[in-house]
């Protein structure tokens, strides 16, 4: 899966030093749970609903409430949105991270088994599975699955799983396409 495939191709964003009401505000008016915080075209981090709410005091507070608020004005986005190295594990974990290897993205049937049968196709290639994530397809019939191997044949694998029957959607060595499906 590319990235533009999984991302809002027009996002709305926020400046790290947007206050928590200005925030506040835009996610109530556009009706969204989370904001980008953007800096220099570069993205700092990302602000939940749920992390926006417990930046704000408690009714139940026994300080005074315009002292509270007077506080609460001054919080800028970058104190309290998450940091940008969860993304990192994030793209870790669906990439295998900095290890080379070959990265398959296949279509697959919502059969009981085919992650374990997927992992034998990359056996049979020479290498070892690095990572591997699968996400369902829009229709629910079938999943996209994302399999990063080391030590493998790719064009070895490629076959092996197009003579099963799998469709192989895109293959890539150290982010070099090697082989985009016809329509990517």
């Amino acid at each position: 899966m590319l990235v533009k495939e999984a991302m809002t191709p027009n996002p709305i964003v926020v400046d790290p030093t947007a206050t928590l009401p200005e925030v506040r505000e835009l996610m109530r008016t556009r009706r969204i749970r989370r904001v980008p915080g953007v800096k220099k075209g570069r993205l700092v981090g990302i602000s939940p609903d749920r992390d926006i709410m417990s930046a704000m005091p408690s009714p139940a507070t026994t300080l005074s409430k315009w002292g509270m608020n007077t506080l609460r004005d001054q919080l800028t986005a970058q104190e309290f949105m998450t940091s940008s190295d969860i993304f990192r594990a994030f793209v870790d974990v669906l990439s295998g991270g900095d290890i080379p290897g070959v990265r398959f993205e296949l279509r697959v049937e919502h059969d009981r088994g085919i992650l374990s049968q997927l992992a034998h196709f990359g056996n049979d290639g020479g290498g070892s599975v690095i990572s591997r994530a699968a996400l369902n397809e829009p229709d629910g019939k079938r999943k996209r699955v994302l399999v990063k191997e080391e030590g493998t044949d790719a064009e070895r694998v490629r076959a092996i799983l197009e003579e099963a029957h799998i469709e192989v959607l895109d293959v890539r060595e150290r982010g070099r396409c090697t082989f985009p499906a016809v329509g990517m």
